[in-house]
């Protein structure tokens, strides 16, 4: 079963409602305050990540340059990272427009906000919380309660861009070089079973439940604290090597030294780290259904020279492994 790092506060009780946002609170428009500003009963945007210890890449694949949560020293890794987050409106029973991804969080389609996150940061605190870098919470629509939006995220640790940003309204692309070090990361947000066993039985949750593809995620899935559920994938996976030695090789006096290992690895990534996409549907654990989000590669190749701590030394059949800092593109 997944485990999931908790995402950070509890989303705001609303205080009253009205025939046309049940359950929401509606502000009042007059000519004296044509924007009145949303405080107390407004829902900030909170979020999760999947535990890294269940994300990583497993296997003969290696598992990325960040370790296990539970790891002391894997975890100061995770919480020094630096994520940036995206939201986006999107396609449902209220809103049938063209999803905009050049938009910033003052952009709005038919009224309603086109971006609620614009690449704001985020990091993992000791306590397995989501925070927001800046201290300052992006908030959902309390004036358009049932628009939906996509929630994307990214991790690029110290990988230097070659090229601007390319934004599109389908998709936002950034250019990478890689150098073998990194580790570059995405995520998209789908809720899970988990979520809707934690939904209480009264009359928000059938509503939610009957348009569960309209909703998630919205003002009103926040009101339940359906969050974004952030699903995490390692775009490349750490090396790991295993060298072994014939079984005679010590009646024969022999030896094995290495120095070093070579790799051909690509020197330039294009990654989508948010796209145009329909979002979340009605079956919430459909896994198949998922943003083409990732990356690929340029046709330039480098060769990457990595050594091990010491030269190791084999004169019998035991095996040797040592991790590698280097990462190749995560394929299967």
């Amino acid at each position: 079963m997944k485990r999931y790092i908790a995402g950070i506060g509890l989303c705001c009780a609303l205080a009253a409602c009205n025939e046309s946002y049940p359950g929401l609170y509606a502000p009042v428009y007059d000519a004296d305050n044509p924007n009145p500003e949303m405080t107390a009963d407004s829902i900030p945007v909170t979020l999760s990540l999947t535990d890294p210890a269940y994300a990583l890449v497993t296997g003969k694949r290696g598992q990325g340059s960040f370790g296990f949560w539970d790891d002391e020293e894997e975890r100061a890794q995770w919480m020094a990272a630096e994520f940036g987050v995206y939201a986006f409106l999107t396609r449902n029973h209220v809103y049938d427009g063209t999803p905009d991804l050049t938009a910033d969080e003052t952009s709005t389609g038919g009224g309603a906000p086109l971006c609620l996150v614009n690449d704001r940061k985020a990091r993992i605190s000791a306590a397995c919380e989501l925070l927001w870098a800046d201290g300052e919470p992006p908030y959902y629509s309390a004036v358009y309660p049932e628009h939906k939006y996509n929630f994307f995220l990214y991790y690029k640790g110290d990988a230097e861009e070659y090229a601007p940003e390319q934004r599109t309204q389908g998709s936002i692309t950034k250019f990478f070089r890689i150098d073998g070090t990194q580790d570059l990361i995405s995520a998209y947000a789908r809720p899970g079973t988990e979520d809707a066993e934690r939904l209480p039985d009264n009359d928000e949750t059938k509503y939610l439940m009957n348009h569960a593809g309209d909703l998630v995620y919205s003002t009103k899935s926040a009101r339940l604290h359906v969050e974004p559920h952030l699903r995490v994938k390692h775009e490349l996976a750490q090396v790991n090597f295993k060298v072994q030695a014939f079984d005679d090789l010590a009646a024969q006096g022999r030896e094995i030294r290495i120095q070093a290992v070579a790799l051909v690895i690509p020197t330039k990534a294009q990654f989508t780290v948010a796209a145009d996409w329909a979002g979340v549907s009605h079956d919430w654990t459909d896994e198949t259904n998922v943003p083409p989000t990732g990356i690929s590669y340029g046709k330039q190749n480098a060769t990457r020279f990595t050594c091990p701590t010491k030269t190791h030394r084999r004169s019998s059949a035991r095996p040797t492994r040592w991790k590698m800092p280097c990462s190749t593109p995560n394929r299967a």
